[in-house]
Order: C-alpha cells, then sequence, then structure tokens
C-alpha cells in the first residue's frame, strides 16, 4: 500500500503538468518561497526568505507560467536558521523533509508532521531551542538521526509505522521525559522505560550501522535500562546533561561508542557482564568522579582505585576521569580515553606508558583547568590530536631522550599540540616544554614542538638519587626513595616549617616539596608548613 500511494502521488503530479511544464530545476518564487520543478513533476521548496516570520504555511499546489504544480517535498537547509519562524502548517502532500531544513529556528515551539510524510533526514529541528511539542503521526516509516537534538520536548511518541531509527534522534533533549513506542511496531518497542529498544529479531542495517536485538538506541533522563537490555547504542545518551546517574544491568554485555557522551553522569559502575566497549563511552562526561569495574569483569577493571576503566589485555587505559589516577603498570592511554574531561586539573603519565592514542585529551582544559602534563621516559609514540584543544596548559614535563624511535617521531600524528600555544588576541599564551638540556635544541627545531617556550630544566635519575640536608645551620642527609611510580619519596617524617635543599652527585642546589619530590618541582625553593 505505501508503495502504491507513492507512485499515485507521483503520477498525480506528472498528471498535473501533462501538457506542459517548465524545465527540470526550473525555480520560481511565490510568497516569499521559492520552489524548485523536481525530477518527478511536483515542486520542491527549496528557500524560504530570511523575511518570512510567524506561522508559516506551505500549500499543497503552486501554479507557476500558468501551470500548476504539486508541493511534495523540502530541501535541506530551506529554512535554516530563521529565528523569526514560530510555527509551520505541512501539506498533506509532503512526502519528505530534507535534512537541516528548520536548523536552529530557535522560534519554532510546536510541529505537527502529517502521515503524508514518510521520511525526515537528518538534524531537521536540530537546535531549534524552544520546541517543546512535537506529534508524529501514523505513516512515518524513516527517522534519520539527531531530527530533535537540542530541542524544549518533553515527550515523543514514534508511530507504529516507524521502522527505521538510525542512531539517537533526541540527543541534547533534556526536557525529555518520555518516550514510547506505539503498539504495533514491528522493529521497535519501550518496554515502560522511556527509551527506544529494538525488538527481539535478526540484526537489521539501519544507515548502514546494524542494530542488534534487545539493543537501546536512544534514551533520556529518565530513562531506566531493562534487564532484557544487552547492548547500549552508540550515542544512545549523547548530550543528556541532565542525566546525573544510571544503572547499568546485568544483562548489559555492550557499551557502544560515545554512548553516555557529555551526561551529567557523577559515577559509573561497569557490571561484569559488560565484556565490549566500544570507544570511550564516557567521553566528555566531564562530572565523573568515580568509574569502577566489578571485580569479576573477565576483560576490565579499576585496580588500585584508579577510577578508570582498565582494558585487562594490553594493559590499556580506555576510559577515564577528572578523579583517575593512571596505575604504573598501564602501557597505553586509548583513543578519547580522556577526552573533553575539562576538569581534569594536571596529569601525570607514569613510567611504562608506551604509546598515548588518537584524541586522548583533546580538549581537556578549554576552561583553563588543565595546567600540566608529564610524559614518560618510556613513551614512544602519540596519536592524532592527542592534546588538542588543551588551550591553559602551562607546563608539559617532557622525559623522552631524543632516540632514533622517538625523536624524529614518525609514531607523532598530526596537530598533537594545536591550540596549546594559542595567541589569541589579547590572550596571548606559550607553554613551557621541559626536557634535558642536552635536547633543548632538537626540541626547538623539531615541527611540532618548535612553538613551545623550551627550557632544558629537567636532570636525569642518576643525579637525583641522592641524599638531602635537612636544617638550617648544621644539616643531616636524609635519603630519597623512589615509590612505583617513579617519584622521589621523603620517608622521615619532618617538623612543620623545617626548610630543607636537595643536592645532586656534583653538590648542585634544587628544590623541593613536602613529602614527594617528583621531577616537575625541580627548580623550586620550598619550606615545609
Amino acid at each position: 500500500m505505501k508503495k502504491l500511494f507513492l507512485s499515485m502521488l507521483v503520477m498525480a503530479c506528472a498528471f498535473a503538468t501533462a501538457s506542459a511544464q517548465a524545465p527540470l530545476n526550473t525555480a520560481f518564487t511565490i510568497d516569499d518561497i521559492t520552489y524548485m520543478v523536481n525530477d518527478h513533476n511536483c515542486a520542491s521548496v527549496s528557500k524560504g526568505a530570511s523575511t518570512l516570520s510567524g506561522i508559516v504555511t506551505i500549500p499543497s499546489q503552486v501554479t507557476y507560467d500558468g501551470y500548476t504544480y504539486t508541493v511534495d517535498q523540502i530541501y535541506s537547509d530551506a529554512f535554516k536558521l530563521n529565528t523569526n519562524l514560530t510555527g509551520v502548517n505541512f501539506p498533506n502532500t509532503m512526502v519528505y523533509i530534507g535534512a537541516n531544513a528548520f536548523w536552529g529556528c530557535s522560534g519554532l515551539t510546536s510541529i505537527n508532521i502529517p502521515g503524508s510524510v514518510k521520511e525526515l533526514a537528518g538534524g531537521i529541528f536540530e537546535l531549534c531551542s524552544n520546541l517543546s511539542e512535537v506529534t508524529l503521526n501514523e505513516g512515518l516509516e524513516k527517522l534519520w538521526r539527531g531530527n530533535f537534538a537540542g530541542t524544549a520536548i518533553t515527550s515523543i511518541t514514534i508511530p507504529a509505522s516507524t521502522t527505521f531509527i538510525q542512531l539517537n534522534s533526541f540527543t541534547g533533549c533534556n526536557s525529555l521525559e518520555s518516550i514510547v513506542v506505539a503498539a504495533g511496531n514491528p522493529n521497535y518497542e519501550s518496554r515502560n522505560s522511556n527509551a527506544i529498544i529494538v525488538k527481539v529479531a535478526p540484526p537489521t542495517v539501519v544507515g548502514q550501522m546494524e542494530q542488534q536485538a534487545n539493543e537501546l538506541i536512544a534514551g533520556c533522563k529518565t530513562t531506566v535500562i531493562p534487564n532484557s537490555v544487552v547492548e547500549i547504542g552508540d550515542f544512545a545518551f549523547q548530550d543528556i546533561t541532565a542525566l546525573t546517574s544510571i544503572a547499568i544491568p546485568s544483562s548489559v554485555t555492550k557499551i557502544d561508542n560515545s554512548a553516555f557522551r557529555n551526561t551529567g553522569l557523577t559515577s559509573i559502575a561497569i557490571p561484569e557482564s559488560v565484556t565490549t566497549l566500544g570507544e570511550n563511552p564516557f567521553v566528555n562526561c566531564a562530572q565523573l568522579e568515580t568509574m569502577v569495574v566489578a571485580e569479576n569483569n573477565p576483560t576490565y577493571d579499576s585496580h588500585n582505585s584508579c577510577n578508570a576503566i582498565i582494558q585487562k589485555e594490553g594493559n590499556t587505559l580506555v576510559s577515564g576521569c577528572k578523579n583517575t589516577i593512571i596505575p604504573n603498570d598501564v602501557v597505553k592511554i586509548g583513543k578519547s580515553s580522556f577526552r573533553g574531561i575539562i576538569t581534569l586539573q594536571a596529569i601525570v603519565i607514569p613510567e611504562g606508558v608506551t604509546t598515548i592514542e588518537d584524541n586522548a585529551f583533546t580538549m581537556s582544559s578549554y576552561t583553563g583547568v588543565l595546567k600540566s602534563v608529564t610524559l614518560p621516559s618510556t613513551l614512544t609514540a602519540i596519536g592524532t590530536r592527542a592534546f588538542s584543544g588543551c588551550t591553559a596548559l602551562d607546563d608539559v614535563y617532557c622525559y623522552p631522550a631524543v632516540t632514533t624511535e622517538f625523536g624524529p617521531f614518525s609514531p607523532m600524528g598530526f596537530d598533537v599540540w594545536s591550540e596549546v600555544n594559542r595567541d589569541y588576541e589579547g590572550n596571548t599564551h606559550h607553554c613551557k616544554l621541559h626536557v634535558y638540556p642536552e635536547y633543548v635544541s632538537w626540541y626547538s627545531g623539531a615541527d611540532q614542538w618548535s612553538s613551545f617556550d623550551v627550557v632544558g630544566d629537567l636532570i636525569h635519575d642518576a643525579a637525583l638519587n641522592l641524599s638531602y640536608g635537612i636544617g638550617s645551620g648544621t644539616w643531616t642527609n636524609v635519603p630519597f626513595e623512589k615509590d612505583a611510580n617513579g617519584n622521589w619519596v621523603l620517608t622521615q617524617e619532618l617538623a612543620a616549617n623545617t626548610e630543607f635543599k636537595v643536592y645532586d652527585q656534583d653538590n648542585n642546589w634544587y628544590g623541593g616539596s613536602v613529602g614527594v619530590f617528583t621531577k616537575d618541582m625541580i627548580g623550586t625553593n620550598l619550606s615545609l608548613s
């Protein structure tokens, strides 16, 4: 019946203009709306003038040069960013609305999509920030990604006829409290969970992506994940900053790419059933403070109370948060593992880590928080844009020696430090790169390091493996020891306000700090308090 309806519509268009018509793609404007003759003898809305305001009525037919055309489509971007529109009346001849057609129309408050519309392309009403009421009528078949992203809708009902939903159309809908799938939908249901869940069926390919049976593909701030769900899909809760807590049931075995991206989660517990994670499901979750993996999980752990998710095979940190302490047995910092954690204050990457993958710390300090990064001597590869956008960085302590493996930075990706040394109008900022003195010249001339203020103030471990003088007047030597993370630790308890000094093996003086003396504290002269 659906195919027959479409065929009849095309025939109607052809009949209306059979005697003669303007050539294909002929454009004409009526009442500030530009139309174009399309390839099935109907008219498509191609552009609405910026002068349009209030409630716009799109007619079912238009007449140009003596010929009448049925209006059946709206092209992409047709009314984009027209903030003066408050409403739209669609004709029942409309069958398709193109991508971003009403993108950013912040004046819209309610929309009723007639059942004649079979397909909504991506992002049609995205960032219509005051759009609070949306009605999808029976007849809609395809719903593409991001159609209502960033709107103010509070509830949505998916018609039984909608059998194609690509990823999450409700990203950033922080007012959304109710998602219902109409009874009789053959592919999706909500199971009283305020979510869209793929029914028990063979895997279905939707927009080049495979949707599995019992996969949750879209949720909201009130979603309660049912015990029947086995997979949380890509971007399922993306940009729902109103989502502050979620319980993942033991039925879930997989959490896909960016599933909880940029949510307001403050803690997350990964059950032992989850054995597959996509690329950091918790990217941009700046409020995350605790991350715990169940003890008996065979694939991941969070040992040493590290507040991170570690993939056991390969000792790879795959997801971190603002309170993460990287365990000293980690070998690799995974893709996007700290991406967008704008609350991250400082990061010390311990000795033993050899690889930092793509986008690992991208945009981790747009708000001016992340000031210091320490790169271990064991590091041999840094991925593309690993620290891109970390605009607040003041100091990078770089311990790798210039060797044939790391020196030429052939394993170093593109734009690793882009925007770190920003020089915006009225806001000049230059990050210091601390290296061994003998490598200053090399780092200063190397492509991706040349814009840093290179300082040769690091000293080798051998020069720090010494005794320390404490007191004033008479100095007593007290040995320091190295802890498991490669830091120099003073184990002897000292009285308050006791001054201390640090000497290397050549009796050159360095500063110190209370309790723990780390490599990045070299050159300071502090007193205990």
